[in-house]
């Protein structure tokens, strides 16, 4: 798959800035290609490795400066990036880049900074996880439970089981470990992609 950059090209005219444009570059050719209707993709991108967004209205995606995301325009940015194939790239690439601004891979900045807070609990709560398998009293702050039903579930524990110890409900753990499933593929791709760290 190639690999793919984004840039941010602010928009001036009549020496007004008018929003922006986000471009896509493909690093195995040196054109840079808007992401907009009437784009043409660079010749190695096939239609299983382009972007879906690629002929989108960009301001789906990003509205003009200081306009806040309308909820039907996340809806379609997020159809289009359901079966994109570089969703994960362009995702990574936002997180790389501390992107607050746009959908970018799927996501929302909101739903960026919820990912990126859930796996700083993750990483904050594997010692109260490991007090709690060993039987020692744990400090449970309502916000660590999400993350400490993750970390016991990966101890295979069972459900009835950390809902006794974490004081839930069986619903509780359960949608719980549904919020943690895309919190765990967020690290992974984190991993992946991130090797040199995303904080």
């Amino acid at each position: 798959m190639a690999e793919l950059a984004f840039r941010r090209i602010r928009v001036f005219s009549r020496g007004q800035a008018r929003g922006e444009l986000i471009v896509v570059t493909n690093a195995l050719e040196e054109d840079i290609h808007g992401i907009g209707a009437g784009v043409t993709p660079p010749s190695s991108w096939g239609e299983s490795t382009a972007p879906a967004c690629r002929s989108a209205d960009p301001r789906i995606f990003f509205p003009a400066h200081g306009v806040p995301l309308r909820e039907s325009d996340i809806r379609e940015a997020k159809k289009l990036c359901t079966a994109c194939p570089v969703r994960d790239d362009c995702l990574a690439l936002a997180i790389r880049s501390h992107e607050s601004d746009g959908i970018w891979g799927g996501t929302t900045p909101a739903e960026r900074r919820s990912l990126r807070f859930q796996l700083r609990r993750l990483e904050a709560t594997k010692p109260k996880a490991r007090a709690l398998a060993q039987g020692r009293d744990v400090d449970i702050r309502p916000l660590d439970k999400p993350a400490l039903v993750v970390q016991l579930m990966q101890m295979h524990w069972d459900a009835r089981r950390v809902a006794r110890a974490l004081s839930m409900t069986l619903p509780d753990v359960e949608a719980a470990c549904t919020q943690a499933a895309r919190v765990l593929e967020f690290q992974r791709l984190v991993n992946r992609h991130c090797s040199e760290g995303w904080e």
